[in-house]
């Protein structure tokens, strides 16, 4: 049972861990953007 739950967390942690890198390039993809805008 308890690893069921150490497992979860850790994958919990993941998708965590995706859903910020995802902003995280989205926001570098906005930078840019305005770099090159001269923004």
């Amino acid at each position: 049972m308890r690893n069921d739950e150490a497992t979860r967390h850790q994958l919990k942690d993941v998708n965590r861990s995706v859903k910020t890198s995802k902003k995280a390039k989205e926001e570098e993809k906005n930078e840019l953007k305005r770099n090159m805008l001269g923004l």
